[in-house]
């Protein structure tokens, strides 16, 4: 098996859906030698957020000299992006080595093979990948609510991690958003340390908290109120955190200092657990930490910032920056979006500010048609045009904007995904 064979065989099973059930999972993992097991592991679960404290988490523990494992979902580029180990991505042939592993493990279960889905397959690749390397401690975001999700595999989490909660996939976890919290409380474990972060809806809190009661958890609760901005520019942000003075990070956005604060109180409860944390390793991995395409600049004449906003409270995150940033000034749209999401309500949260609206023909089964989204634009009084491709989409913005003007790129992982590889130097 090659890599581009092994990249054809993971996306073979793409088509098939969740069981909502982890035996699929646990049967996987037992042909697998249960690797799992020998890792130990920080679990994180929430709406928005997720991969940022991971992130931060991360490099705060590899700059204290753990080895550390880190998966995410989705990729933005290539898959590799998924897993990683010290910040360095999964090379060609580990993967490959992981995958062929896997296989081999599913020949002679049919039906096992038939129900496996992909996230599943990803999954295990990470558990087989920080095992064979050794990792001191992974940190992994589950990929869709939490009860169900593969990554709950893990039973002895050291830290469970829930981060803001809001409406997405209500398709799978439910419209209610005390339903939407119960699915990510299910992660919470006994025995286990939980940090849950600043939250929207009082109605999520108060699940997460009944949860982590009859798990015999107390959980630790960010302390919003403690968060200070001190100065932010276009780079970086510093803000204080409790007896925390002064720390700096390169993520922009109001919701990032909380994420970050976040990381923070993940670290310390650590470090109750006997990790040894300094206050130096926290100042420098929370500067060093990156996530692509979260807020970020990617060219400066005309301002383009791509952002993986793609639900309701991440589009308000984003409107709010750049109401922040730039006031009154009126910005440019570049839009794609998924047909199972709110963009109702995710366009109202823009139409203040909207120039106008770039619509892109998105190459993906579960996208929305440009041509709903430009009626649904057409509601709310928003100029739109359409573009095949968002390379179109971008040469033609450039050729008629000013360098003075702004241009946002958002409403999909897979479409900022694609901008940031347009953006590469």
């Amino acid at each position: 098996m090659d890599y581009f064979k092994a990249l054809s065989y993971c996306e073979s099973f793409a088509a098939n859906k969740s069981s909502m059930s982890l035996e699929n999972m646990k049967t996987l993992l037992g042909l697998l030698g249960n690797p799992h097991e020998k890792v130990k592991h920080i679990h994180i679960a929430g709406t928005n957020g997720k991969g940022s404290v991971v992130s931060f988490i991360a490099e705060i523990l590899t700059t204290s000299g753990l080895k550390v494992g880190k998966f995410v979902s989705p990729h933005l580029m290539r898959i590799n992006e998924r897993f990683s180990i010290d910040g360095q991505d999964i090379d060609d042939n580990e993967f490959t080595s992981c995958v062929a592993e896997i296989k081999k493990a599913i020949t002679g279960h049919k039906e096992l093979k038939n129900s496996l889905t992909m996230f599943e397959i990803m999954t295990c690749v990470a558990f087989l990948h920080f095992n064979k390397n050794d990792c001191d401690i992974a940190v992994l975001e589950t990929g869709l609510g939490g009860r169900f999700d593969a990554t709950n595999v893990i039973q002895n989490p050291l830290l469970t991690v829930i981060t803001m909660i809001g409406f997405d996939h209500t398709k799978v976890l439910g419209d209610r958003i005390e339903r939407i919290a119960f699915e990510k409380a299910c992660i919470i474990k006994k025995s286990s340390m939980c940090v849950i972060a600043p939250q929207k809806y009082i109605d999520a809190l108060s699940v997460l908290e009944k949860h982590a009661e009859n798990q015999g958890v107390e959980p630790i609760l960010v302390d919003k109120s403690a968060i200070v901005t001190k100065e932010r520019s276009a780079s970086s942000q510093i803000f204080d955190y409790k007896n925390l003075k002064e720390l700096k990070i390169t993520l922009l956005g109001n919701h990032q200092t909380e994420n970050a604060a976040t990381a923070v109180e993940a670290v310390s409860a650590l470090g109750k657990l006997g990790f040894d944390i300094t206050k130096e390793a926290i100042y420098k991995g929370l500067e060093r930490a990156k996530w692509p395409c979260r807020l970020e600049v990617v060219n400066t004449e005309p301002i383009t910032i791509i952002d993986g906003a793609h639900n309701v409270d991440g589009v308000m995150a984003l409107s709010g920056f750049l109401r922040d940033t730039f006031r009154d000034k009126k910005i440019t749209y570049i839009f794609g979006v998924m047909k199972d999401k709110n963009y109702k309500a995710m366009i109202q949260e823009i139409k203040h500010n909207a120039k106008e609206v770039y619509l892109i023909e998105m190459q993906y089964y579960r996208a929305e048609s440009i041509d709903i989204l430009k009626s649904v634009l057409n509601e709310y009084g928003i100029a739109s045009r359409t573009f095949a491709t968002l390379e179109d989409a971008i040469d033609y913005s450039y050729r008629q904007l000013s360098k003075d003007d702004i241009v946002c790129i958002f409403g999909s992982l897979y479409l900022v995904g694609d901008a940031k590889n347009i953006f590469l130097p």
